[in-house]
């Protein structure tokens, strides 16, 4: 095994939602990522632009086509058969994102193996799925519950973006592409904020080991992103950041949470959304606080939050998965 030099992070789009998601990270000139596709579909695998592409739909040793999965159960059977490549291109990673969509055969079968491969590497694993929209069938839902529980076994950190968010706002004539392009979209944002965090310099550094003190072990994890102007940090980017539109549960009852501010803003308003955010969390709540200051006319404020209460993490399904 090589050795772990906390600095190489990885993102494994599972699936042909999580190559697609991989696309639009990579168009979104993330840094500082190494990027991995894994799928039982060739043709779709081509088209990826992730620098890395495994293909895991080559026949078995018993002559049967992997690439022909018509449920999770295959989808798992295939990742396991090649469980020793997908652990080669694992090795050495400090930090491993695994992206996918739940409901279909890889996403849901195959994701939750790359985690368990990363769990067994000592990798420090946060998975980042989205939820099928509510008017797709019985068996994609179910699909999609069962993949989260073997997910939530095995990654440290998961968040669960529901398809159904892309609704809000959305107009008729918006396709279905369009709206899981928005979904691909916040994702990216996630991935690329989190990756950040090691070239970061700012006046307040926060390092992946923090990162990893929040969503080790972590369970069902909140991920909020908010932008603005610099002069409306509190009254924009702060709400934002705390009431992701993109997420069913909220920071509320968390015993844990970091937050990040880019952007150049002022003492006062660095106190005001430091008070503001550590009221919201539970009351007990360990909170990290990390800032990059930089001339600008835009800030960011990312909160992660963990150790959500019971009740609020049964919403992610409508009731206990």
């Amino acid at each position: 095994m090589k050795a772990n030099d906390n600095k190489r992070i990885v993102a494994v789009g599972v699936g042909g939602a999580g190559a697609r998601m991989i696309d639009r990270i990579i168009a979104n000139r993330t840094e500082g990522v190494e990027f991995i596709a894994v799928d039982t579909d060739w043709q779709s695998l081509k088209l990826c632009k992730a620098c890395k592409r495994l293909y895991i739909g080559r026949r078995d040793t018993k002559g049967t086509e992997i690439s022909t999965v018509t449920d999770s159960v295959r989808g798992e059977e295939a990742a396991l058969l090649h469980a020793g490549e997908i652990s080669e291109v694992l090795d050495g990673a400090a930090m491993v994102f695994i992206l996918c969509g739940l409901g279909g055969s890889i996403g849901s079968g195959a994701a939750w193996v790359v985690a368990k491969l990363a769990k067994e590497q000592g990798i420090f694993t946060a998975a980042i799925v989205t939820r099928p929209f509510a008017f797709e069938d019985a068996i994609r839902l179910t699909n999609a519950k069962q993949g989260f529980r073997h997910i939530e076994e095995e990654a440290d950190s998961v968040t669960v973006i529901p398809n159904d968010s892309a609704l809000r706002g959305a107009k008729w004539e918006d396709s279905i592409w369009e709206a899981l392009k928005k979904t691909d979209e916040i994702i990216a944002q996630m991935v690329g904020q989190i990756a950040r965090f090691r070239n970061q310099v700012g006046l307040i550094i926060l390092t992946l080991q923090d990162l990893q003190w929040i969503m080790k072990g972590a369970g069902p994890t909140y991920i909020g992103i908010g932008e603005s102007g610099a002069e409306d940090l509190i009254k924009e980017a702060v709400p934002k950041a705390v009431q992701s539109v993109w997420q069913d549960i909220r920071i509320c009852g968390a015993d844990r949470a970091l937050v990040f501010i880019e952007g150049d803003i002022s003492l006062m308003d660095l106190q005001e959304a430091s008070i503001h955010i550590e009221s919201l969390a539970g009351e007990d709540a360990e909170v990290f606080l990390g800032l990059n200051w930089m001339q600008s006319d835009r800030c960011m404020v990312m909160v992660i939050a963990s150790g959500i209460e019971k009740y609020q993490t049964s919403r992610l399904w409508g009731r206990d998965v």
